[in-house]
């Protein structure tokens, strides 16, 4: 098989050689893509990038075996490639760059929210230990522990030991008054101690 790469101009019967198919066949093509090359009583010399586009409309066209789209790159095919490529990279880079800014004010939110990039809020905490109990019977069992205190806050034994934090959680009233609200938020360590608490639980009641 003749290789394209090396040459900078190929004929009509170049083309047909390698391809192995009609003079005629490649002949309509070029009319079709590019009738200004063919001249009467002349042979037809095309670039390497007409070439590709021959080769392209050939393969689309189902004239030549698509194998032939991977076996003939021309150097005119390997920049087409590139360029799609790049093209390719640059979309995904973009997209990218969106959820980086996207995930980047879901940080600032939570960091507003819980004032700590290391803490998650009590209804996190129970999605996060999946035990089957949500934030309202959560807050129950650790009242009923002796953790909380009867407004969600931990007794400070607790909050010394690394378990909880008190956040101020600031809100607007419809009034247009701005309210701080204390919201009780656990730490990492504090979250082997739910869920220890969780499982004793569970051993008491069967018991």
């Amino acid at each position: 098989m003749n290789d394209l790469t090396v040459k900078k101009m190929t004929t009509i019967k170049e083309i047909s050689d390698i391809y192995r198919i009609s003079v005629d066949t490649v002949t309509r093509a070029v009319k079709e893509k590019f009738p200004e090359r063919l001249q009467q009583g002349k042979i037809t010399y095309l670039s390497e990038f007409e070439t590709s586009i021959i080769k392209d409309y050939l393969v689309d066209n189902k004239r030549i075996d698509l194998r032939f789209k991977a076996e003939v790159v021309t150097e005119a095919d390997e920049l087409l490639i590139i360029a799609k490529g790049y093209e390719t990279a640059l979309r995904k880079l973009e997209v990218l760059q969106k959820q980086a800014e996207e995930n980047k004010h879901k940080v600032n939110f939570y960091d507003d929210v819980t004032g700590s990039t290391d803490t998650v809020e009590m209804s996190e905490a129970a999605k996060v230990l999946n035990k089957g109990i949500g934030r309202n019977k959560l807050f129950e069992l650790l009242r009923g522990q002796g953790v909380l205190m009867n407004n969600n806050q931990p007794y400070q034994k607790y909050v010394d030991n690394g378990y909880f934090r008190l956040i101020e959680q600031k809100f607007i009233k419809p009034t247009g008054e701005t309210c701080i609200n204390i919201k009780t938020v656990v730490f990492q360590k504090g979250m082997a101690f739910i869920d220890k608490l969780i499982e004793k639980s569970k051993l008491e009641k069967v018991s």
